[in-house]
């Protein structure tokens, strides 16, 4: 499990004055590179937009600007007491 990554985006978008920051994770299995990860970030926002934000806001004419990607390794030692019964 050492090997484990995944895709971690910040990102924040604006509804005309207001503004909602965000973080989306795209497994490494389901995008080889950050700028696919972004994509399936890009894609969630046009298709269904109120997903990335946890309020009620219209989402109609809001604005996406991501303000970083990174990989992301989970530590496993700390995790461990949490998943008891996985093999790790």
């Amino acid at each position: 499990m050492d090997d484990y990554w995944y895709w971690e985006i910040k990102f924040h978008i604006k509804f005309g004055d207001t503004k909602k920051n965000g973080i989306f994770t795209v497994d490494r299995k389901d995008a080889s590179s950050a700028e696919e990860a972004q994509k399936k970030l890009m894609n969630v926002h046009k298709t269904d937009c109120s997903r990335l934000i946890e309020d009620d806001v219209e989402t109609e004419g809001s604005e996406l600007f991501i303000d970083g990607c990174s990989k992301v390794s989970p530590n496993f030692e700390l995790l461990k007491p949490f998943l008891k019964g996985f093999d790790l």
